[in-house]
Order: C-alpha cells, then structure tokens, then sequence
C-alpha cells in the first residue's frame, strides 16, 4: 500500500506538470508519466500493467477531442490535489500502523523484537536493531508477494520478485555477519557476557528462518538458505561460548590479590550466578545446542531442559573447585571457612529463591539443595574450631583438681599459691585469646544478615555457655588481690560482645 502510494503522488505529479504534445494520446502520455518514475517495486509494476491494458483498449481518435478530455484530467487533479496526497499519507500511516500493531502482537510471541527496545542496554551493539529490520523485511515480502499475487501474470513471479528482495537481503546478510563477527571477536577477549546476545540472535533468526524459508520458495540462488547458513554460525559460536564460559569458571586464576581481604562472596561467584541466571532465559535455544552436540542417538532421551540443567550443574560443580583452589589462599583457618560459608550460601541461596533455575539443575541433580545445605554445615563446623583456644583456658577436662581445690577454699580453705597462679593464668589466656579474635574477626564480612545473625548465635551457644560455668566456679575464689586485671568480662559481657562486635556490619 505504501509503495503504491508513492507511484500514485509521482504520476500525480507528471500529469499536473507534463504538457500535452500534440498528436499524443492520453495513453501515451500516462505510460510515459508512470516510465519516467524509477519502477522499483511490485506495486509500481501494477501502474505499468494497467496503463498498457488502457493503451491497447482505448481508440485512436483525434486531437481535437482528446485535448479537450486531457485538459479536463488536468484540471481535475490540480483541483483535488491536496486531497489526492491527504489519501496517499493517509494510506502510507495505515501501513504503518499495521505492521507495528502485528509487530506488537508477535512480540509477545517472541518472534518480533519490540520496536521500543532500540535504546535498551545490549551488551552487542545493534543487536535489537538488526532483529527489528530482520522482522520487518519479512512484513514487507509478505505484503508485496500477496499484493503480487493479485496484479502480475504468474510466469513473472519469481522474476519480479527476486529482483525485489535481492539488495535488501544482501543488507540483512552483511548486517547478520557483521554481528557474528563482532560476537566471536568479544568472546575471544573473554567477555561472556555477549553470548547473550549471540543467544538472542539465534532465537529470533530460528523463528523467523520457516516464514522466511515460505517467503523466498522457488526464486533461484537459494536466497532462503541465506538465512540458514547465517543461523548456523551463530549456532556454532553459541556452543563454544558456552564451553568457554564453562572454562572460564573451572581456570579463573587464583591469585591472593583477587581475594576478598574480608572474606566476602567472590566476585566469580556473583558473577557466574548472575550469567546463569540471565541464561534460563534460553534455555530452549541453549539447550537444544548442547542436545545437538552429542548427536542423534543421545538426543532422543536428552531434552533441551535437562542438556541446560547439566551443563548449569557442570558449571556450578567447577565454581566450587575453584572456590576451594582460592580459599587455600587464606592464612586464617577461621577466614578461610567464612570465605566458603559466604560463596556456598550465596549459590545455595540463589538456587532457592529461583524456582526456575533450581528446577532446571535439579533435573540433573535432584539433591543439589542438599547437597549445598551439607557443605555450608561443614564450613560451620570448620569455623567454630577457631574457638578452640579460648575454650583450651577454660575447660577442665583434664583439670579436675583445680576445681576440687576451689571447692576447699570455698569450704574456707586456702588457696595454694601454685593454684592461684593457674586461675591466674586461666583468666589471662581467656581475655588474652577471646580479645586477639575479637579484634581480627570484627573485620570478617558476612554480607547477609541471616546469615551473620546464625553464626554469632552460633558463637553464642558455643562459648556462653562455658565461659559462665568458669566464671561462676573461679570469680568468687580469693586468687588475686587485683580482681579488675583478670575478671575483665561477665558471662553477659561476653555474649554482648559476641552478638555486637563479631563481623563487619557494612558488609
């Protein structure tokens, strides 16, 4: 309609300006109005093909008549000119707003790009420009092989038309290929997160590549496979981004300089659970490329959702490999096991809070919340022996003359000055050990706050506990005649310290 539109406003034009010859027919002077406009597509065809048929139809009669009826043309179109271009802009808006209005309706289908995307943040430029011009080339074969059908003899089909989709297929092709090589260019630095992108492509040019495939049947040179062969390389580069990216996780280097000082979630972590999650969003084109790659025998009981969850499982499996490969980078046994606890809750925690993704790695393994639930149980425990110094002062398991010495003096008894001095040291080495990991562990970083609250509960019922059984036996014992030196801490003051001062609170 659009095309045909401007036909119309450029005959309009030769027949308000031209100047009747004499001995010229009104026929012969259309045919040669709609000549001297550029015939470039289906619906200017159909000016030509009309006029001819007016041409063979329309008598020869003298100039004297035809001069008075072509001065009346004439003035009829300068008369109604202004409303001849109101119905051809009227026409060009109608068109308009058609194909977005299909556009729209197809977005939601996941065929058409959103034509509002063009300013969106992509991480391969002109991504969402060439899905947009892909769909809309497609609108316009479509529009122009119906209209065809209607005003072009059948053997002049394939002719016309392949003239017509030859230039802007070839543009659509560069464009495609450019974006492919941009694509491997990205992935070769390391920058994965263009296989996004790459992923989106080659969801849009597999949706589109059957209408196309109808559109372009019969024309010669193969112009359909165009797009096939253009889908197949971004098919092949989707599949090593994603090997890739799955090496990238298993050797990012472990060097202490990329450790976090406090021992917070590592920036690996963050990041590959962020591009996972961003990759569900693909998981039928994704996982059909990983179903593809172990060939037609696997293919018939490996589905596109249980390839994706295997390979999210691969890749979560050597994140954690190389989890343990950085902690060893700890001179801290304590911040050693935070380091883990974070990371391990990190991805624990994102596996739970999308159902999507736990689902998808569950189809591979189905204890995989279990399974991260025991190695966040396992850095506890691993954690709490940091405490084991502090409890070495105040247990009396193998002490238990000391405590029966206490009972005599309490029995008004006095202390030995050997037994003073062991109550002595007991109250020193405590203060001493549970002041030193005060002031190294008040830097640890915990980032989530549930989490920071169960290991100081932890810590609580861990040493609490003990510490009150010591005191109550000892502080009122007349071992020292300086009391403020030893009996620094109560029980309530330890367990104050333990809930406020353990763990950096802006993590």
């Amino acid at each position: 309609m659009a095309c045909w539109s401007r036909t119309l406003i450029r005959l309009h034009e030769h027949l308000c300006t031209d100047q009747v010859q004499p001995g010229q027919s009104l026929s012969t002077r259309t045919e040669r109005s709609i000549q001297t406009c550029s015939i470039r597509t289906v619906s200017e065809a159909q000016a030509v093909n009309r006029c001819r048929w007016h041409k063979r139809h329309t008598t020869k009669k003298s100039w004297s008549s035809k001069e008075h009826s072509t001065s009346f043309l004439a003035s009829v179109f300068r008369s109604y000119r202004w409303c001849f271009l109101g119905v051809c802009l009227w026409c060009e808006f109608v068109t308009v707003f058609c194909y977005f209005y299909e556009c729209e309706a197809s977005a939601q289908k996941g065929v058409c790009p959103d034509p509002t995307d063009f300013m969106a943040d992509e991480s391969l430029e002109g991504t969402s420009l060439f899905m947009h011009h892909s769909s809309l080339f497609l609108k316009l074969m479509q529009s122009e092989k119906t209209l065809m059908q209607c005003i072009i003899a059948p053997g002049y089909h394939e002719r016309i038309f392949e003239n017509l989709v030859q230039i802007p297929m070839d543009f659509l092709i560069a464009s495609g290929e450019a974006l492919h090589n941009q694509l491997k260019k990205s992935l070769s630095l390391h920058e994965h997160n263009v296989l996004l992108a790459g992923l989106r492509i080659l969801r849009h040019l597999t949706g589109i590549q059957p209408d196309y495939a109808n559109a372009l049947r019969g024309l010669k040179g193969g112009p359909s496979s165009r797009i096939a062969m253009l889908a197949s390389l971004f098919e092949a580069t989707c599949l090593r981004g994603l090997h890739e990216f799955a090496e990238h996780v298993k050797n990012d280097p472990d060097k202490k300089t990329n450790l976090p000082r406090d021992g917070t979630v590592h920036e690996l972590t963050s990041n590959t659970v962020t591009h996972i999650e961003h990759m569900l969003e693909y998981t039928d084109t994704a996982g059909q490329l990983l179903v593809e790659q172990e060939g037609a025998h696997v293919a018939r009981e490996l589905g596109a959702k249980k390839a994706m969850g295997s390979f999210l499982y691969k890749v979560l499996g050597v994140l954690g490999l190389n989890l343990e490969l950085k902690a060893k980078g700890y001179e801290l046994p304590a911040l050693k096991c935070i380091f883990l606890l974070n990371n391990y809750h990190y991805i624990h925690k994102s596996l739970t809070s999308n159902d999507t993704l736990l689902s998808t790695v569950e189809e591979e393994s189905p204890d995989v919340e279990d399974h991260y639930l025991e190695l966040i149980a396992e850095q506890r425990r691993g954690y709490q022996k940091c405490w084991s110094k502090v409890l070495h002062h105040i247990l009396e398991v193998n002490k238990p003359q000391m405590g029966a010495q206490t009972d005599k003096t309490r029995a008004g008894e006095k202390l030995s000055s050997r037994h003073r001095q062991a109550i002595k040291d007991k109250f020193k080495g405590f203060n001493t050990e549970f002041e030193e990991l005060q002031l190294i562990q008040k830097h640890f970083a915990i980032p989530d706050e549930r989490l920071r609250d169960t290991i100081r509960e932890d810590n609580v019922d861990f040493l609490v506990p003990h510490y009150t059984m010591f005191h109550e036996r000892y502080a009122s014992a007349p071992f020292t005649k300086n009391p403020d030196k030893y009996l620094k801490y109560t029980p309530e003051d330890v367990e104050r310290i333990l809930r406020t001062s353990f763990f950096d609170m802006a993590a």
